[in-house]
């Protein structure tokens, strides 16, 4: 299985519980960097993401979607199927993503994002 955000596109040969995990994966790329929203969102994106300046720009750009995709596995699926989501990362800086979320706090990071918006 595979996808990408822009365009929206998600490859699967079978439907299975992870086809669900990659849509929301997709989907908050999405809703963070389109239309109008890029304009809204990207300069506290770079903010929130300003003492991660070192890691890769594929773990940068995760930081955030990692946090947001927490909370929605959490409240919709629960911790088990978080912890199966972390495990399946394919990629050595999406794991370091979700390795920072974890160390910061995937609320923290959220709620840092969202002061930085309303400033």
């Amino acid at each position: 299985m595979g996808a990408f955000s822009d365009p929206l596109t998600i490859s699967f040969k079978e439907q299975t519980t992870d086809m669900l995990d990659l849509l929301t994966h997709e989907l908050i790329h999405r809703i963070s960097f389109d239309g109008p929203n890029e304009v809204l969102v990207k300069p506290t994106f770079f903010k929130v993401l300003k003492p991660y300046e070192g890691e890769p720009i594929i773990t940068q750009n995760h930081i955030v979607v990692h946090a947001a995709e927490t909370a929605v596995i959490l409240k919709v699926f629960g911790e088990a199927r978080l912890q199966r989501k972390m495990s399946l990362s394919p990629n050595p800086d999406y794991i370091r993503a979700w390795e920072l979320v974890q160390a910061r706090g995937y609320q923290d990071i959220l709620d840092e994002f969202i002061r930085l918006r309303n400033t």
